[in-house]
């Protein structure tokens, strides 16, 4: 949560309750729509931003920091959120990241343990080190620039002559 951003519990007109971060100052400016960010850790971010308009909140209030706390838990259970210890403590993730995470983690260890002994990929690159690599040479490298840049300069120097030589284009 950034500094200026409160979590909010809002209540609509309709009767929907609504949870978000709002910036104290467009709750008291004279705006017609408030844009908010909901409080659902376990949405994407994209998902998460949305904006009210200002003739639909019937009343609003900051929320309590216990009653944030219960309601965060409830919504991670909801939507297949699992704690895990990070270095910086324990975390709520998504399962399905926890899953793909965990996969992950055994394919790169599993590459490792079956992965080829170093002493045969270095017996490998030692027997590819005896083939020399042929060079292709200066004229099969360069043969065809050098070529186009003769032709390309002659032409010039034909349509300069042709050009300022000649008073008559008619000739051509």
């Amino acid at each position: 949560m950034s500094s200026g951003r409160v979590p909010y519990e809002i209540l609509m007109k309709d009767g929907e309750r609504i949870f978000a971060f709002v910036r104290q100052s467009d709750l008291n400016g004279k705006r017609y729509d408030i844009p908010i960010e909901l409080d659902a850790p376990w949405l994407r971010p994209s998902e998460r931003e949305r904006e009210l308009v200002l003739k639909d909140i019937d009343e609003y209030e900051p929320e309590m920091a216990a009653l944030r706390n219960t309601r965060l838990k409830k919504g991670w259970e909801s939507h297949g959120g699992v704690q895990i210890a990070t270095s910086q403590g324990m975390q709520w993730v998504l399962r399905s990241e926890k899953v793909l995470a965990d996969r992950a983690d055994e394919m790169a260890v599993g590459s490792i343990v079956e992965g080829v002994p170093m002493d045969s990929a270095g017996q490998l690159l030692l027997e590819n080190n005896h083939q020399e690599v042929m060079s292709p040479g200066f004229l099969r490298s360069w043969g065809v620039h050098i070529a186009v840049g003769g032709v390309s300069i002659l032409g010039a120097g034909l349509l300069a002559w042709w050009g300022f030589f000649r008073k008559d284009w008619a000739s051509l």
